[in-house]
C-alpha cells in the first residue's frame, strides 16, 4: 500500500524523502526525530542552522543534501541515523554540536571544511566503522593528524576513530573522543599528555594494557568506564582519578599503582569482577581500600618491607579474602602487624 503523504507548513515527508520547505534561516523543531520512514533529507539553500535532535534516531536515513549556506549543526542533530560511507560537510559550516553524528554506525570517513571552527564533545562517538578524517587545507582551527581531529594548535584531541594514533603534542583528550569505538590496537599515549577528560574512552574496546605516560596528571569521571581494559599501569605524578573512572571494566585484572598518586575517588573500580591483583611500589605509603569487590579473593603486592610505613585508607577490605605478597625478609613484620596479620595469607617474593 502506498504511504500517505504528510505535509506541514515548513516540512514535507513523501515516500521516504524529507524536505524542508522554503528557505528558513533556522530549523530548530525536531519534527523528524525517530522517524524510521525517512531515507533521504533535502535541506534547501538559505538554511543556516539545524537545531538539536532534528533527525535524531532516523535509523534509515541514508542521504542528506546540505546547502552551501549551512553554518551550524546542533547537538545530536543526526545522532543514530543510518548515514554511512563518506560524509562531506558543507563548505561554509562553522559549528558542529555535541554528539551531532554520535552513533552513526555506518560512517567510514568524514571530510571537514576549512570553515569549521567549533567541534563539540562526542561529535563522532560510537561511530564504530569510522576509519579516518580529512580536514580541508587552510583550516586554522581544526587539524587532522594520526586519524584524529585536533584543535588549539594540536593540543586538544576532539575526536578519534578506530585507526587513531594519538600524536605527540596532545595535552588533553576531550570528552567522549573515543567512546564506543573499537580500536585497531591499544592506544599509546604521548609524553605531552596532561589530562584524559570524562568519558573519553567509555565503552571503548581493544584497549588491552594501558600505560599512563609520566606527564599525565588527571583522569576524569568515567573516563574508561565500560571499556575492556585488562591491565592498568599508573604513573608517578598522577594527581587525581575521577569517580567511577574504571567502573564496569569487566576484564580488568590487575592495577599497578604509583606512589605519588592522591587517593582514588569513590567507586573508581566499581563492578570490576575480574580485578584480583593490585601492586604497589616500594615507596607507596597508602593503599586504597575500595579496589576489590567486597568478598573477592584477591592479592596485594606490597614492595615496602616496613608495614608500619603503609596505611590502608578506608575500611572496605575484607582481610579474610585477600592475600599479600611482601619483600623477602619482611614476612615476620607483616605477620605480627595488627592489621596485615589478619590477612588471608602472607608470602614473600
Amino acid at each position: 500500500m502506498e504511504r500517505k503523504e504528510i505535509k506541514y507548513t515548513n516540512f514535507e515527508v513523501t515516500r521516504g524523502r524529507a524536505t524542508i520547505m522554503g528557505s528558513p534561516s533556522e530549523v530548530d523543531t525536531p519534527f523528524f526525530r525517530e522517524r524510521t520512514d525517512i531515507v533521504e533529507a533535502v535541506i534547501p539553500e538559505g538554511v543556516k542552522s539545524l537545531g538539536p535532535n532534528l533527525f535524531r534516531g532516523c535509523s534509515n536515513l541514508r542521504l542528506v543534501s546540505f546547502p552551501s549556506t549551512l553554518e551550524s549543526i546542533g547537538d545530536h542533530a543526526f545522532m543514530e541515523t543510518g548515514l554511512g560511507g563518506e560524509l562531506r560537510l558543507p563548505g561554509g559550516l562553522i559549528s558542529l554540536g555535541n554528539g551531532a553524528f554520535r552513533g552513526c554506525a555506518f560512517l567510514e570517513k568524514v571530510f571537514i571544511p576549512k570553515s569549521l571552527k567549533y567541534l563539540g564533545s562526542g561529535t563522532f562517538s560510537y561511530c564504530v566503522r569510522l576509519s579516518g578524517f580529512e580536514v580541508e587545507r587552510g583550516n586554522p582551527h581544526i587539524d587532522s593528524k594520526g586519524e584524529c581531529l585536533l584543535s588549539d594548535n594540536g593540543t586538544i584531541l576532539r575526536a578519534g576513530c578506530r585507526f587513531s594514533e594519538i600524536p605527540e603534542g596532545v595535552k588533553y583528550i576531550g570528552e567522549e573522543s573515543f567512546s564506543g569505538h573499537v580500536l585497531l590496537c591499544p592506544p599509546l599515549f604521548p609524553s605531552s599528555l596532561l589530562q584524559i577528560s570524562p568519558f573519553s574512552f567509555r565503552n571503548c574496546l581493544n584497549l588491552g594494557v594501558v600505560k599512563f605516560p609520566p606527564s599525565l596528571r588527571w583522569v576524569g569521571t568515567m573516563a574508561f568506564a565500560g571499556s575492556d581494559i585488562r591491565e592498568l599501569h599508573m604513573n608517578e605524578g598522577l594527581e587525581e582519578i575521577g569517580e567511577m573512572a574504571f567502573s564496569d571494566c569487566r576484564r580488568l585484572g590487575c592495577v599497578k599503582f604509583s606512589a605519588s598518586m592522591v587517593p582514588v575517588m569513590k567507586d573508581a573500580f566499581e563492578r570490576c569482577p575480574s580485578l584480583v591483583r593490585a601492586e604497589f611500589p616500594r615507596n607507596a605509603e597508602w593503599i586504597p581500600s575500595g579496589i576489590f569487590e567486597k568478598g573477592k579473593t584477591a592479592t596485594l603486592m606490597i614492595r615496602n618491607p616496613d608495614p608500619e610505613a603503609v596505611f590502608i585508607l578506608g575500611g572496605n577490605f575484607d582481610p579474610s579474602t585477600i592475600s599479600i605478597e611482601v619483600p623477602v625478609g619482611s614476612y615476620y613484620a607483616y605477620k605480627t602487624h595488627p592489621v596485615f596479620g589478619l590477612f588471608r595469607s602472607i608470602k614473600e617474593y
